[in-house]
């Protein structure tokens, strides 16, 4: 039930302050998160240990997007879609992940399952070598 969609290059994926029905995997390739005019954060398809999901907290706490994010302007950008009703149905039969996803996004913050901050939390990028040329 996940679309692939095939990305020009610099093409919006999401735009600032939109709310979001879809949770977005980057399939292949990379994609910028961007603050102004410049990359805040690059999202990689190829970096072992990280998921390349786009913004979860905007899809899962149905916030609204901080950040206007696109594809990459140096190469090819493949991401897969996954509409909420689909992963709703998912969750129906099994309840327990939902409730795991919720607590990684929630400790990838530094925050407990009530939201209150944990103590010797970081969130540095880990090993992502795009995040530390970021910094």
């Amino acid at each position: 039930n996940f679309k692939v969609h095939y990305l020009m290059l610099g093409e919006e994926i999401v735009k600032k302050d939109d709310a979001s029905r879809e949770l977005v995997f980057v399939f292949h390739g990379a994609a910028h998160v961007m603050e102004d005019d410049r990359v805040k954060r690059v999202v990689r398809s190829d970096v072992p240990g990280h998921a390349p999901v786009l913004a979860p907290e905007v899809f899962f706490f149905g916030l609204r997007q901080p950040n206007t994010i696109r594809a990459r302007l140096d190469g090819e950008v493949q991401v897969l879609v996954l509409g909420r009703e689909v992963l709703e149905e998912l969750f129906e039969g099994f309840p327990e992940e939902q409730e795991r996803i919720i607590s990684n996004l929630l400790s990838s913050y530094g925050l407990d399952s009530y939201g209150r901050e944990e103590v010797g939390a970081s969130n540095d990028g880990g090993d992502d070598p795009d995040q530390s040329l970021l910094k």
